[in-house]
């Protein structure tokens, strides 16, 4: 029988640090939740899921939260093969999310898209591989 304590204590602080950092950093914690399970997210995707207008802003975000044992580094390569940093949210947050938010982040990426066409959106390293999923949760909610 092996002994579950430290995961489950590593856990609980994790948890403890999302309680307790401020408002802003537990809504983008709320809105990574929504990432497909495993997917990874670049700073450009950070700022369509949060709702931020620079980049440079949700990359320093996405490094507090990485920095507070949140997120763990995941770097990748674009469809155009250029490489990415990016992050991943801890596996055990990914509950932290609201069930019901992804049609708001549909609706931010449909904002960045020419006339409402899905192909039009730019790569941003992370919806190319996941718009269909969350297409796919928000109808599971209607």
């Amino acid at each position: 029988m092996t002994d579950n304590r430290p995961q489950s204590a590593d856990r609980e602080n994790r948890f403890s640090a999302v309680q307790i950092m401020e408002r802003r950093l537990r809504e983008a914690v709320a809105q990574l939740g929504l990432l497909a399970p495993g997917a990874a997210i670049t700073p450009a995707a950070a700022a369509t899921f949060c709702g931020l207008d620079d980049e440079a802003e949700a990359g320093a975000l996405l490094r507090v939260l990485h920095a507070r044992g949140l997120l763990d580094v995941a770097p990748m390569r674009s469809t155009c093969g250029e490489e990415l940093l990016a992050y991943r949210l801890r596996p055990d947050l990914q509950a932290a999310a609201p069930t019901a938010a992804h049609e708001t982040v549909l609706n931010r990426y449909r904002s960045r898209t020419r006339g409402g066409s899905w192909h039009t959106l730019s790569d941003d390293g992370t919806i190319h591989r996941t718009l269909a999923w969350h297409m796919e949760q928000r109808s599971e909610e209607r």
